[in-house]
């Protein structure tokens, strides 16, 4: 269903619906919906299953539930509770995930907070303050968080197995397997965690 507001249309998906890309004010889906093409919209509130064949543009994107995108997110203020699977680049300037992800290029936000409910994997994060830990009823079992690089100016890992960590204060904490850290003003290393080698820069 669509309905124009201010120049731009709204979409609602109640159920199980598709439609073509395109530029939205406001998304709305409960149930199961997929856009074909690239989606743009101010906000996006999804709860159930998306599915997107293109890059999504949303300055306001909340899901509860599943989110998969073949190609680039990117939204403002992003707030996923759930599952976020992308084939791109994830860039927001504020990203907040309760659940896992699975990002196939950069993740990049000016803060980005992720809470771990299973195993996840991202090629490169970089932002200001990145804040990565278990959640409560993350099992010992899971593998956490696998990167090849993280970067950022505050950088707080738990369960996290990182290539080569960079930043201006940065905590590495129990259950994380480091290669290499790189730091300019302080590193804080738990009990419980493993890094290689440091160096301050």
């Amino acid at each position: 269903m669509e309905r124009q507001v201010s120049g731009r249309r709204d979409l609602r998906v109640t159920g199980t619906g598709s439609t073509s890309g395109g530029t939205y004010q406001n998304v709305r889906l409960v149930g199961e919906g997929s856009v074909d093409g690239h989606l743009e919209c101010q906000k996006f509130r999804a709860i159930g299953t998306f599915q997107c064949k293109g890059d999504v543009h949303a300055e306001h994107l909340r899901v509860v539930g599943t989110v998969d995108v073949d190609g680039t997110l990117y939204g403002g203020r992003t707030r996923i509770t759930g599952e976020l699977s992308t084939t791109g680049d994830c860039s927001a300037d504020v990203l907040e995930v309760r659940g896992t992800l699975r990002v196939g290029g950069l993740v990049n936000a000016d803060r980005v907070d992720i809470r771990l409910y299973g195993p996840a994997r991202c090629t490169d994060i970089g932002g200001g303050v990145i804040r990565i830990r278990p959640s409560l009823k993350f099992r010992s079992s899971d593998k956490g968080l696998s990167a090849e690089t993280i970067e950022g100016d505050e950088v707080h890992l738990r369960d996290a197995r990182v290539q080569v960590v960079r930043g201006k204060r940065v905590w590495i904490g129990p259950g994380c397997e480091i290669g290499r850290v790189e730091y300019t003003d302080e590193l804080h290393e738990a009990m419980g965690a493993s890094i290689t080698e440091s160096q301050r820069v």
